[in-house]
């Protein structure tokens, strides 16, 4: 589950409904990269059968899929929404008073 905003700057992870379907782009790309790439890879330089490359490549793929999942979300999340500094310092400074986020997210 993901906070609903962050403890540090009280930015909100959820500005909007529908938000995270651009990381759903980043995934699909990031991860056609990584297929093609990892099958060429063990086909061509270490000379392995093209069925035990593509077994390879589904174990390391069932094995990665929640991860590269969260690591596109929080891709696409630094990629549209920008750093503040100045919110972390008064959040520091106890200028900005920020609630504990919830570890559960009903989004």
């Amino acid at each position: 589950m993901q906070y609903e905003h962050c403890p540090k700057c009280g930015r909100n992870f959820f500005p909007e409904p529908g938000f995270y379907y651009g990381a759903m782009f980043i995934s699909y790309i990031g991860s056609a990269f990584f297929c093609l790439g990892f099958v060429m890879l063990l086909h061509w330089v270490f000379a392995w059968s093209l069925l035990a490359s593509f077994v390879a490549l589904l174990i390391i793929t069932a094995l990665l899929f929640v991860w590269w999942f969260r690591f596109a979300r929080a891709a696409y999340f630094y990629l549209v929404a920008p750093y503040d500094p100045a919110m972390t310092k008064a959040v520091d400074a106890g200028d900005l008073d920020v609630p504990a986020p919830k570890p559960t997210s009903k989004n």
